[in-house]
């Protein structure tokens, strides 16, 4: 299980007090051993770009991947 380091903070502080503190210590300890499951970064040379493709929203507008392109 992933979670965001943003949210990790508050979750953490709702643990505490919503289950004490041997639970959160459990918790802690689950999602520090899971933080190195991440892949590392493939370097700027090596990576490719995102293929385009064209979607409808809600609305009916059409959206292009390739408008957002930075």
């Amino acid at each position: 299980m992933r979670l965001n380091r943003v949210a990790l903070g508050p979750a953490l502080l709702l643990a505490l007090l919503l289950c004490g503190k041997p639970q959160l210590q459990q918790a802690f300890a689950q999602v520090q051993s899971n933080s190195g499951d991440q892949e590392p970064l493939i370097p700027e040379g090596q990576r490719k770009p995102a293929p385009n493709f064209i979607l409808t929203d809600a609305k009916g507008d059409t959206i292009n991947l390739s408008t957002y392109k930075g």
